[in-house]
C-alpha cells in the first residue's frame, strides 16, 4: 500500500508558486543556467555531470531510440538525414531544398561516374576543406560513397591522374583480346 504523499504546502500555496514561476519563468531559466554553467566550470563537478548524464541517457533507453530514429530517417527520409549529418559535422545550415538543388543540377547522378545516386550518395567537397575549400553550396556536390571514399583530400585534376595510372596498368597488366 502506498503511503499519502505528506505536502509541506497547502494546495492554494502551490498554485500560487506554480503562478509566481510562470509569471517569472525568464527570470528562473537565467538563475538555473547561472547555476550549471557554474558547476560545469569546476572540472570535478562538471566530470560527474558527463557520466551522470550518460548513464542516464543509455538507462532511459534513449540511446536505442536515437539509432533507431536515425535509422529509419536514413531509409525513409535520406535528404533530410543527410542535410543532419552534415550540418552537424560541419556547423552549416543548409536545408534539405539546399541539397535538393544540388542532386537536380546533377540528375541525381554522381559527378565523376554518372552513374544513379541511392540513399548511399555522399557530399564531395570540390576544393578539399584541407586545401583552403569552404562548405559552400558552390563547393560541393553528390558522389557515390566509393569515389568519395577514393578521392580524399584530392583535386579533382589529381584524383583523374590516378585514376588514369590506374587504368594504364590495367591496360599493361590484362590487355583486350
Amino acid at each position: 500500500m502506498a503511503l499519502p504523499r505528506v505536502y509541506k504546502t497547502t494546495d492554494k500555496q502551490r498554485e500560487y508558486q506554480r503562478k509566481h514561476y510562470l509569471a517569472n519563468i525568464e527570470k528562473y531559466r537565467e538563475y538555473k543556467q547561472a547555476q550549471m554553467r557554474a558547476r560545469r566550470a569546476n572540472p570535478e563537478i562538471n566530470e560527474k555531470i558527463k557520466v551522470q548524464t550518460r548513464k542516464w541517457y543509455k538507462s532511459s533507453g534513449r540511446d536505442k531510440r536515437q539509432k533507431e530514429y536515425l535509422r529509419q530517417m536514413r531509409e525513409n527520409q535520406f535528404m533530410k538525414w543527410r542535410v543532419k549529418l552534415f550540418n552537424q559535422h560541419y556547423g552549416t545550415k543548409y536545408t534539405e531544398k539546399d541539397f535538393q538543388i544540388l542532386w537536380d543540377k546533377q540528375n541525381g547522378e554522381c559527378y565523376f561516374t554518372g552513374q544513379k545516386l541511392d540513399n548511399t550518395a555522399n557530399i564531395d567537397h570540390i576544393i578539399p576543406v584541407k586545401r583552403g575549400g569552404t562548405h559552400e553550396l558552390s563547393n560541393l556536390r553528390w558522389t557515390t560513397k566509393q569515389v568519395n571514399f577514393m578521392k580524399r583530400d584530392m583535386l579533382d585534376e589529381e584524383f583523374l591522374n590516378v585514376v588514369k595510372a590506374i587504368m594504364e596498368r590495367l591496360m599493361v597488366d590484362f590487355p583486350k583480346s
